[in-house]
């Protein structure tokens, strides 16, 4: 997968590989001449160039021809396409850019969306050459919509479906119900994740917090959104999940041993004098400013992910109390799903 974006909110279900240089060196048309890849001029280039970056990149990858490699591009190609594939081959352009005159959510999400019906229309061997035969002109909310006016995309979006007529060609080429099962649940989380960021779900309810056991933080009820957290801010949460109770600041050196089990099992880290260190800052009495650090980091990664959710549900997923008094998480035990 060819990134210049970061789409690791899907990668649950598909595995990327990220790898991208601005100053990508490809042999375009003429066989004698070498050009530098620029995502950032303005003219267009034709399918034959995009698809002459992946090739290159296979081949200094050494990437198999069953692999399916992705150049997600600013840059616009010469028909205008959201995204397409190289006929026979496994590999595909998406454009990143424009977006936003057609969806209010963050251009991941239509993008992440491209990726999966081009990846399925390589599986199901549309024919660019009889593109008619394969594409619904009528918009249907199916991944084959040909979305003549690119305004339709849209209902693609909201629907996060597949077509029965689709779904048959897909089982017809032999391909496997669980990768299926998985570019649905992918769309479906989409879908979610882009109603929600366009205001289109009402937000006044709030979302269960699931913890995996490898310790990601999801909401999911707005679309399995994923919190981001560095391991010392997951441990700090988790301790405050543990002890609704609430804590004073001031005594979190005595749950010293229990932050540091959790911090040791979410760490990358190797080295246990550099974790000790880093976990000691948290509750050492001199260093207040690690600590309140840590909470503000926190309450900004919920607020990108539902900031437009209304005040009194987005709290609940602070660690937040009055001065000098026990800080806690408010959200009920129900609204919990936390590793085993």
């Amino acid at each position: 997968m060819l990134f210049e974006h970061d789409l690791t909110d899907f990668s649950n279900d598909f595995k990327f590989l990220q790898w991208f240089d601005e100053n990508f060196k490809f042999r375009a048309v003429k066989p004698s001449k070498k050009t530098i890849y620029d995502s950032k001029r303005g003219n267009p280039l034709s399918w034959r160039e995009f698809f002459g970056i992946c090739n290159k990149f296979r081949t200094v990858k050494h990437i198999s021809d069953d692999d399916f490699v992705v150049l997600l591009t600013s840059r616009r190609n010469s028909l205008n396409w959201f995204s397409s594939f190289e006929q026979g081959k496994r590999n595909i352009f998406v454009h990143t850019g424009d977006w936003e005159h057609f969806i209010k959510a963050h251009h991941k999400y239509p993008v992440a969306y491209e990726v999966i019906s081009s990846i399925l229309y390589v599986l199901f061997k549309m024919d660019l050459d009889n593109i008619d035969e394969y594409v619904h002109k009528f918009p249907l909310g199916c991944i084959s919509d040909m979305c003549e006016q690119k305004s339709q995309v849209i209902l693609k979006l909201r629907t996060g479906d597949i077509c029965q007529t689709c779904l048959d060609r897909l089982i017809a080429e032999n391909v496997e119900p669980a990768l299926i099962n998985q570019a649905l649940n992918l769309f479906e989380n989409i879908r979610k994740q882009t109603l929600f960021r366009q205001g289109f779900q009402n937000n006044n309810k709030i979302s269960r917090l699931k913890i995996t056991n490898d310790f990601r933080f999801f909401l999911l009820d707005y679309g399995n959104l994923e919190i981001n957290l560095t391991p010392r801010q997951k441990a700090l949460y988790y301790l405050f999940l543990r002890h609704p109770e609430g804590i004073r600041f001031a005594e979190l050196i005595d749950y010293k041993n229990e932050i540091w089990d959790y911090y040791k099992s979410i760490s990358p880290f190797e080295n246990l004098d550099t974790m000790q260190s880093s976990i000691e800052k948290l509750y050492n009495p001199e260093d207040k400013s690690t600590l309140n650090t840590e909470c503000s980091r926190i309450k900004s990664a919920f607020r990108d992910k539902i900031g437009n959710a209304e005040a009194s549900i987005f709290e609940q997923y602070l660690i937040i109390g009055d001065r000098d008094e026990k800080k806690r998480i408010s959200l009920k035990s129900n609204y919990l799903e936390l590793p085993i």
